[in-house]
C-alpha cells in the first residue's frame, strides 16, 4: 500500500481552491508543517467525520461563514445543507450537533 502525504503545498492547494476541509481516508499521514499551516489558516483535516488536525486557533479562525451569521439569524436548514455539501455524507450526530450549537428548538427546527 502506498502512504500518502499531506505538505504545506497541499494545505495551501486546497485552500486556493476555496476549501475549509480535507476529508482523510487510508494510509495518509499530515506533516507537522502542513497540520501547523492548516491551523494557521482555517483548514480542517477530517477522518471518519471528525475533526482530527487543523482546528482553527481564535487568532487565527476566519470570520463566521455560518448563513446570516452578521444578522444574528442563523438558518438550520442552510448550515445542515452547508455541511453536507462539505462532507459529501451527513456526518453522524449532525442534528444532536446543530441542536447544542443552535439549541433544540433553534431557527429552522
Amino acid at each position: 500500500m502506498t502512504r500518502r502525504f499531506v505538505t504545506r503545498a497541499t494545505v495551501d492547494a486546497t485552500l486556493a481552491r476555496g476549501e475549509t476541509s480535507m476529508e482523510l481516508s487510508g494510509a495518509v499521514t499530515v506533516t507537522d508543517e502542513a497540520a501547523t499551516r492548516a491551523r494557521e489558516r482555517g483548514l480542517v483535516f477530517v477522518r471518519d467525520g471528525a475533526v482530527v488536525a487543523g482546528r482553527p486557533t481564535p487568532s487565527s479562525a476566519p470570520e463566521p461563514a455560518t448563513p446570516g451569521a452578521a444578522t444574528g439569524h442563523v438558518d438550520r436548514a442552510a448550515v445542515r445543507r452547508a455541511v453536507v455539501a462539505t462532507l459529501g455524507r451527513v456526518p453522524p450526530e449532525l442534528d444532536a450537533v446543530l441542536d447544542r450549537v443552535l439549541g433544540p428548538d433553534g431557527p429552522g427546527r
